[in-house]
């Protein structure tokens, strides 16, 4: 359209940093082109293609079309909006050829980068910017001014937790429109044009009053809707409309709200202790409200920890997010398909977490409680046959004997009379026997019932009450490592039979004292606060208690076994003073964090701990670092870097570490604020804004798996560029990744934001009902996303599952070429999406390939 165009126009030509200009105008728009060429020399991306930039100046409600047209490359376009949006594109013109199209939401500076799509591509190109003829004089608004006196109460329509009043009015297309939202209270102003597009501000008039200043970009009725910027705030407002003839009061019922608008913000305090209900070994509270049909509902949960939060319709769907709100806190933001009583459940998203919570609603009436009437029996049993609890251990010469005279270790487990109880045993080094005594004292058995030469016994519990497990080897002489599983059981524990009950009194009533100061230079905690790290001995099977006291700040204790579990308590003990109770699951050393709640707190404790023995300080300080001589890296951040979660430029580095190590990271910046990313092997992710000093970012905590690390060294605003320093302690082989690209190339015609991972499926993975392995990959996606998830391998016939932000599960099993696998889908919220990479057949096994694709 463009080129023929400019056959028939008088194009006047101009010089520009080296690039041919040419500026037309034409019915009302004005278009600019520029010529240019890539090639050798030019700056290069991470993923070696060649690009040049150009910007030019855009005005607030503009509509702009760009084009990239080149008969030499596939050409790839990238647009930064003067508000940071950034929009890419490389097929959307004709053939190979790249167009842009947006609605400048600003005034300021739009910065256009040119790319070939392939790495080595270079040749000429031509770049199309369109815009609306610009009026040299500032357009003031010819009609009105019309003013109307409004007020918001509580009775208003609610969107988001905020009262609004709606009005509309009438414009053709180029009217220039001003309106003028004042009150007492902080004021948010957004208008709806007939396309559908919106306009908002908060400040841009006197003080906190909101101001929108537009031409309208088409004939019709546009809508006004008059609120606040915090939610629930009630008063009286003057909103004044300049360029209309009337403004008129809307009593209709806005499709984009609840229709009975019981609105109010509900908040509840909570914690999270051992002695709540448990699902999937993780502890839940759970509150209920009522909803309408169609209400829109928002539940944000916020702690110390990381959160989660589930919600169960009346009909008994369930929704689920664990990090859709800020940091590492969970948001449910819906719309209820059913009128009735919905339950939520407040939980963590480690196992057995415990701290305190509060919840936060929109929607809805006030909280209730779930009574009986709410969590019926059926449900409970559900929970309870749902919950997954497991252990690792390992058979030696002088552990207890079996029936059979073969080592064995002693577990109990909890189960309820009518529940189904399945316990598995497996090993990769021998062949295990498995035995389970129920409360009466009846004994059941199994060999090789698992896969494998692994044991399984399934079972209906006969009544209630505390169940043994023996987990022992078929041979007399068998022993190694192995992993005990129970699904349908709770409050799994080791027992140490074989020893007396004097040998343990002794024990637990035996008690070790250490004081100590918190101090600028300590370790940082998993937290990021000052703390001091000791260690003691437990047995399996003792009750052990850690205090941590101190008259000059509060306290927060954690607790990680030889396992690596780890267990934290804020104001366990008196006052502000932390406390942890527990039976030890495990033989061996145990790691206590003396630490406060606050990042910079400092002062003298005493740590106590009961039940435990040789309690003693690390000899480096406290740190817990299998290495303490950093490694360093530095780098640059700059357009055409890769852009992280949120949306900012990144690069990407690896280090590895081994599980129990302390690890500490720090991304320090002079040129911007930093953000920082550290995903563990697992896909588990890490982040940080500001732990560290000033704006920059610093995580520490205890590595659970040994692997590789995956960092992400980034800025804390979209544009953010400029030098950095990125410092590991506690890891080794630091590395830049040659992940970091902008564009992953490596899978066909693949394009936008793109991620590889690698896996692989093995003998101790977990398992599904029909016994096949599986990992589990998490990444964020954002409402509109249009992602592709492809599951290829060529050692087994791969199987996907795939939970989207909103609880739904897609699953296919050989939609790729072959017996790959591939799930297509468009995010309907924003939010965190699970992939359970698995195999079709139970017990099979090897390399996997997943390609996420996100346009």
């Amino acid at each position: 359209m463009f080129k023929v165009w400019m056959r028939f126009s008088v194009v006047v030509l101009l010089c520009l940093g080296g690039y041919a200009q040419a500026v037309e105008q034409r019915d009302g728009f004005e278009m600019e082109m520029r010529e240019g060429r890539l090639e050798s020399g030019d700056s290069t991306a991470r993923d070696g293609s060649f690009f040049d930039t150009h910007s030019f100046d855009v005005q607030r409600d503009e509509e702009i079309i760009i084009d990239l047209v080149s008969d030499d490359f596939d050409a790839f376009l990238r647009v930064e909006t003067p508000g940071g949006e950034k929009l890419s594109d490389d097929d959307g013109g004709d053939g190979s050829n790249s167009q842009v199209t947006f609605t400048a939401e600003r005034d300021g500076s739009c910065v256009i980068t040119v790319y070939a799509f392939a790495a080595d591509e270079t040749g000429d190109y031509e770049l199309y910017m369109q815009h609306p003829v610009r009026d040299s004089r500032r357009h003031t608004a010819s009609r009105g001014p019309v003013v109307v006196n409004g007020l918001l109460s509580n009775t208003d329509l609610m969107q988001n937790g905020k009262y609004y009043d709606l009005y509309v009015f009438e414009a053709d297309r180029g009217d220039s429109i001003e309106i003028d939202m004042t009150a007492s209270f902080d004021t948010y102003l957004i208008v709806r044009r007939p396309t559908g597009s919106e306009l908002t501000d908060d400040d841009s008039g006197e003080g906190v009053n909101a101001q929108l200043q537009f031409t309208a970009n088409s004939s019709g009725t546009y809508e006004i809707l008059a609120t606040t910027y915090s939610r629930g705030t009630t008063g009286s407002y003057v909103l004044t409309v300049l360029g209309v003839s009337e403004v008129t009061s809307s009593h209709e019922e806005d499709t984009n709200t609840s229709p009975s608008n019981r609105g109010g913000l509900y908040t509840q305090q909570g914690t999270l202790s051992s002695g709540d209900l448990l699902r999937n070994d993780k502890y839940y509270d759970c509150y209920s409200f009522y909803a309408d049909r169609d209400e829109q509902i928002v539940i944000d949960m916020t702690s110390s920890y990381d959160n989660y939060l589930i919600v169960h319709t009346p009909s008994g769907s369930e929704l689920a997010d664990d990090d859709g709100g800020d940091s590492l806190n969970a948001r449910l933001d819906f719309v209820a398909d059913e009128a009735g009583t919905y339950e939520v459940w407040a939980s963590s998203y480690g196992r057995r977490q415990t701290g305190a919570y509060t919840l936060e609603r929109t929607g809805g009436s006030d909280w209730g409680s779930c009574s009986d009437s709410h969590i019926t029996d059926s449900r409970q049993r559900q929970l309870r046959e749902e919950n997954t609890e497991s252990m690792r251990g390992r058979l030696q010469s002088g552990d207890e004997r079996s029936r059979r005279n073969s080592y064995c270790d002693v577990y109990t487990f909890w189960a309820q009379a009518g529940d189904r109880v399945q316990v598995d045993m497996t090993s990769d080094d021998f062949d295990t026997y498995l035995y389970v005594t129920d409360p009466a004292g009846n004994e059941s058995t199994n060999d090789d019932g698992g896969d494998g030469r692994n044991s399984r016994l399934s079972f209906t519990a006969d009544q209630t009450g505390r169940y043994e497990i023996k987990a022992a080897g078929f041979s007399s002489s068998s022993t190694g490592s192995y992993e005990l599983q129970i699904t349908g059981g709770e409050q799994l524990q080791r027992s140490s039979s074989v020893q007396t009950n004097n040998d343990r009194n002794d024990r637990e009533n035996h008690t070790e004292t250490a004081r100590g100061r918190l101090e600028s230079g300590d370790s940082r905690s998993s937290r990021d606060s000052y703390c001091d790290i000791y260690t003691f001995r437990a047995q399996a099977g003792d009750t052990v208690q850690v205090d941590l006291t101190s008259d000059d700040y509060d306290t927060y204790l954690f607790v990680t076994d030889p396992d690596g579990y780890e267990r934290s308590n804020d104001d366990g003990g008196d006052s502000l003073n932390s406390r942890l109770s527990f039976t030890a699951n495990s033989t061996g050393t145990y790691e206590v964090q003396a630490s406060a709640f606050s990042s910079s707190a400092t002062g003298y404790y005493e740590l106590i701990v009961t039940g435990g023995e040789d309690l003693r300080q690390s000899s480096n300080g406290g740190s817990g670092y299998r290495q303490q001589r950093p490694e360093t890296a530095r780098g640059r951040l700059g357009s055409g870097d890769r852009m992280s979660p949120r949306d900012s430029y990144c690069d990407v580095y690896t280090f590895r570490a081994q599980s129990g190590d302390r690890v500490q990271v720090d991304l320090t910046s002079d040129d911007f604020d930093t953000y920082l990313y550290v995903r563990a092997p697992s896909g588990y992710e890490r982040t940080n804004d500001d732990g560290g000093d000033g704006l920059n970012s610093s995580l520490s905590f205890t590595a659970n798996e040994t692997g590789t690390y995956e960092i992400l060294a980034s800025g804390y605003g979209s544009s953010s560029t400029g030098s950095y320093e990125l410092s590991v302690t506690g890891g080794e082989e630091l590395r830049e990744s040659g992940g970091g690209s902008r564009r992953d190339r490596g899978h066909g015609s693949r394009r936008g934001n793109n991620e590889t991972l690698r896996g692989r499926l093995s003998r101790g993975d977990r398992t599904l009902d029909d016994g096949s392995y599986y990992d589990v990959h998490t990444f964020y996606v954002r409402r509109g996303d249009r992602v592709e998830i492809a599951m290829e391998s060529d050692d087994f016939d791969t199987y996907l599952h795939v939970e989207v932000p909103g609880g739904n599960v897609l699953t296919n099993d050989d939609g790729g070429s072959g017996t790959n696998s591939v799930v297509n889908f468009v995010a309907e919220r924003d939010g965190q999406c699970e992939i359970k990479a698995n195999s079709y057949s139970s017990g099979e096994t090897g390399d996997y390939i997943i390609y996420i694709t996100v346009e």
